[in-house]
């Protein structure tokens, strides 16, 4: 896999982010973080998310949890899709943290999805 500039390897995100602002701010943080040598994808919704995935590769999916329902889904059935079409790429699912249910998924997800539990 080449970076943007064609010179060395890069990783591929992918950021599952409804709010355009958010989506600049994790944007800025990966760059910053990890300079010129990664590919940022952007996805608005867990629809428009698994139609990426079901085309490209991705390393690292970044995924909001009110981003992912769609169509009054909840949270946990679009981070399962996305975590299915994703293959091995490494998916992290984010949250604000202060609504109880974006607790109670995160809770969920991590003692049914993470292997330390």
């Amino acid at each position: 896999m080449r970076s943007a500039n064609g010179s060395e390897p890069g990783v591929n995100f992918l950021v599952i982010e409804s709010d355009p602002a958010s989506f600049r701010v994790m944007q800025n943080c990966l760059e910053k973080e990890f300079g010129t040598g990664l590919v940022i994808s952007h996805a608005a919704s867990g629809k428009l998310a698994n139609s990426l995935l079901r085309v490209g590769r991705f390393d690292v999916i970044l995924a909001d949890i009110k981003s992912l329902n769609d169509n009054s889904s909840c949270a946990e059935e679009g981070i399962s899709q996305v975590s299915r079409a994703a293959g091995s790429a490494l998916v992290i699912a984010l949250s604000e943290g202060g609504r109880s249910e974006e607790r109670r998924v995160g809770k969920e997800c991590r003692s049914r999805w993470s292997p330390h539990h």
